[in-house]
C-alpha cells in the first residue's frame, strides 16, 4: 500500500518536479459528458449520487517516466495515485495506484466506483456532503537522501484535487478536533465543546470551506465518528450544522454592513451568494428576508433551521429508540 504522506500547505523545494506537475495539470474529470478542472466541483444532490465519475488522465507511460527522471526520483519508486477523502467524515479511500514502469500501459480513464475492498470506501462516497478526489505523482519508498530530491516516501512530487460537493448541501463543513490547546487559543472556556472560526476573505471565497472551519471537542467527535448513523449523532451533527448556518449568516450580514454593501454587490460566484440563495429557496423567502431574520428575529431564524434539518423528526426517533 501506498503511504501518502499529509501536508498542511504546498512547499515544494525540489528541483525537477515542473515536468510531474504539468502531467498531473492534464487531469480532467467527467462524468458523462461534463467536463471538470481542479477545485471545486458544485452539483446538485442526485447527480453525485449517481456517481459515474471517471479521471482522463492524458498521460502516457513514457511521460511519466521522464517526468520521474527530471525529478531525480528513479520511476520504480514512484507511483501515479488516486484517492478519495470524504467532507465530513475523516475517511479516505485508495482508488487507484500503478507503479511507474515501462512494462506496463497507463490507463487512459480511472472509474471512480464506490465498490472497493476496503469498506472506507462506502463512507466517502455516501458522504451526503460530497468528496474529494486527489490524483498525484508520490514517492513510493524511502531513498537515500540528496539535496533538493524528493526521497521520503509519501511526497507528493505534483497533485491536484477535485473538491466535490451538492449545492443544496449546507453540511460541507468538516469538523475538526478542538483541543485544550485551541480552547486556549481562542479564549474559550475549558468545558466548550463546539467553535465556528470565521477567516478573512469570506464575502469574496469561492468555497466558504476554505474560511470556515467548524470544532468539536476531541472525544465527542471520536465518539461521533464510532457510529455517524446513530441517533444520537444525528443529533450533534444537525445541531452543528444549524450553529454554523447560523454563525455564517451573521458574518456575511456584518460584513456586508461594515464594507457598506447590499446583496447586489455580491458576486453571484461566490460561496456566501451561493449559500444565502440556498437558504432563501429553502426558506421561500429573498435573501434580504433572510439576513434581516438572522440579524433581527434570530430565534426565529433558529427555529426556522430547525424545520430545514429536520430536528424534530431526528429527536423525536432518538426519544422512541431510548424507550
Amino acid at each position: 500500500m501506498t503511504v501518502v504522506r499529509t501536508e498542511t500547505r504546498l512547499i515544494r523545494p525540489f528541483i525537477g518536479i515542473g515536468e510531474s506537475e504539468e502531467l498531473i495539470q492534464r487531469v480532467v474529470l467527467k462524468q458523462g459528458s461534463s467536463e471538470y478542472s481542479y477545485g471545486p466541483v458544485v452539483l446538485p444532490g442526485h447527480q453525485i449520487k449517481e456517481g459515474n465519475f471517471q479521471i482522463t488522465t492524458n498521460v502516457k507511460m513514457d511521460e511519466l517516466i521522464a517526468a520521474c527522471n527530471a525529478a531525480h526520483v528513479p520511476p520504480d519508486s514512484t507511483k501515479y495515485v488516486v484517492f478519495a477523502n470524504s467532507r465530513s467524515l475523516r475517511k479516505s479511500t485508495l482508488v487507484f495506484e500503478q507503479s511507474i514502469t515501462d512494462d506496463r500501459k497507463f490507463p487512459d480513464t480511472i472509474e471512480i466506483e464506490d465498490t472497493y475492498d476496503d469498506e472506507l470506501s462506502r463512507y466517502v462516497f455516501k458522504d451526503t456532503a460530497g468528496f474529494f478526489i486527489t490524483v498525484a505523482l508520490v514517492v513510493a519508498e524511502d531513498l537515500p537522501r540528496k539535496a533538493l530530491v524528493a526521497s521520503q516516501a509519501g511526497t507528493f512530487l505534483a497533485r491536484g484535487t477535485f473538491s466535490i460537493k451538492p449545492e443544496e448541501d449546507f453540511s460541507n463543513f468538516s469538523p475538526e478536533p478542538l483541543t485544550d490547546l485551541l480552547r486556549e487559543q481562542f479564549s474559550l472556556p475549558k468545558n466548550s465543546m463546539t467553535y465556528i472560526d470565521i477567516g478573512e476573505g469570506l464575502l469574496q471565497a469561492e468555497d466558504l470551506s476554505e474560511v470556515v472551519t467548524v470544532y468539536l471537542d476531541t472525544d465527542v467527535l471520536n465518539l461521533l465518528l464510532q457510529d455517524e448513523s446513530d441517533e444520537a449523532s444525528k443529533i450533534i451533527q444537525t445541531n452543528l450544522a444549524i450553529q454554523t448556518v447560523e454563525a455564517l449568516t451573521r458574518a456575511v450580514k456584518q460584513e456586508l454592513d461594515a464594507d457598506g454593501l447590499g446583496i447586489d454587490d455580491l458576486a453571484v460566484e461566490s460561496g456566501g451568494y451561493h449559500f444565502l440563495s440556498k437558504l432563501a429557496d429553502d426558506f421561500h423567502k429573498d435573501i434580504q428576508e433572510v439576513l434581516d431574520m438572522a440579524s433581527m428575529e434570530p430565534h426565529q431564524f433558529h427555529s426556522f433551521l430547525e424545520a430545514r434539518f429536520k430536528t424534530l423528526e431526528t429527536t423525536e426517533d432518538l426519544l422512541k429508540g431510548a424507550q
